[in-house]
């Protein structure tokens, strides 16, 4: 039967050291990635939505001028 306790990670620890590293490691990569490409993603949307409200008002003075 498993029962988590001190003693039990203590041993444990000395045999799953490196897999448990590594494990690490690899979920920290795919985590940071995926936040890298989500801050991006959001980053351009931001972006273009900027540049569509820029551009309307510019149309919109220039429409303005011409009356």
């Amino acid at each position: 039967q498993f029962e988590l306790s001190f003693h039990w990670l203590s041993t444990s620890l000395l045999e799953i050291w490196q897999p448990f590293l590594f494990g690490c490691f690899v979920a920290g990569s795919i985590a940071a990635l995926l936040g890298y490409l989500l801050i991006n993603l959001i980053w351009r949307v931001n972006v273009g939505s900027n540049w569509k409200n820029r551009r309307h008002q510019r149309k919109k003075l220039k429409s303005e001028e011409n009356l």
